[in-house]
């Protein structure tokens, strides 16, 4: 009974802190008809966006934004450290 109360509040939290990092990608994420900004979403354990330009956008081919916009919305949060390859491109 402890064990699942405990892995229910480490998925809370978990959850919790995957909704405010989205929040902070999309934030980021520049605008020019918004379709990159809406494209974010979780899936599983994972924030993806399905934008086909959003590599470009993350480059900096837009003023809105600096290059690495992503990593670095990611790693605002000072409690996030990178275990692996932070953005991964298909």
């Amino acid at each position: 009974m402890i064990k699942e109360a405990f892995e229910k509040e480490i998925k809370a939290a978990k959850d919790k802190k995957l909704r405010e990092t989205l929040q902070r990608v999309s934030n980021t994420t520049p605008i020019d008809t918004g379709a990159a900004r809406a494209s974010w979403k979780i899936e599983g354990d994972t924030i993806v966006s399905d934008s086909e330009y959003i590599r470009e956008l993350n480059l900096g081919h837009s003023e809105q934004a600096p290059s690495y916009f992503i990593e670095k919305a990611i790693l605002a949060d000072p409690a996030l450290t990178p275990n692996g390859t932070i953005v991964l491109m298909k």
